[in-house]
């Protein structure tokens, strides 16, 4: 398994995916927002990833700004057929993808993104269900 360092993120690769957990308690402002897009694109890049699964353990805040590297991603995803799962979201951080609808708590639901519970689970949903969602 190789893994590269980054400021807001840490990366490895789990069965051709790219896994990211990301590393800052607070996913606000612009700097954190620029430099967190930059290193998702490079990650990737880097990983050649189409399926990307982010760990949000590290995070307690999560800001309007915080949103913005995560939609980035999700579009050029969405461009190349892939998909993105996020795993371990602190409740609090999940309500707001909830409330803001960019997950929804029911399945089949469209919402830009999709959870699940652990890395196990997100390596089976995005290896058994092909069909990407859409928003």
């Amino acid at each position: 398994m190789v893994t590269a360092s980054r400021t807001y993120l840490e990366c490895h690769a789990e069965q051709g995916m790219l896994v990211g957990v990301i590393t800052t308690q607070e996913m606000q402002g612009d700097d954190m927002a620029d430099a967190l897009r930059k290193e998702l694109h490079a990650a990737v890049d880097h990983y050649q990833a189409r399926k990307v699964i982010l760990d949000f353990r590290h995070v307690k805040y999560l800001g309007s700004a915080g949103f913005r590297p995560l939609l980035s991603l999700y579009r050029r995803l969405q461009g190349e057929g892939g998909r993105m799962v996020f795993i371990h979201l602190p409740p609090d951080v999940a309500e707001v993808f909830q409330v803001t609808r960019l997950i929804s708590k029911e399945p089949g639901a469209t919402a830009p993104f999709e959870q699940a519970a652990d890395l196990a689970a997100a390596v089976a949903r995005l290896t058994e269900d092909p069909a990407p969602r859409g928003a």
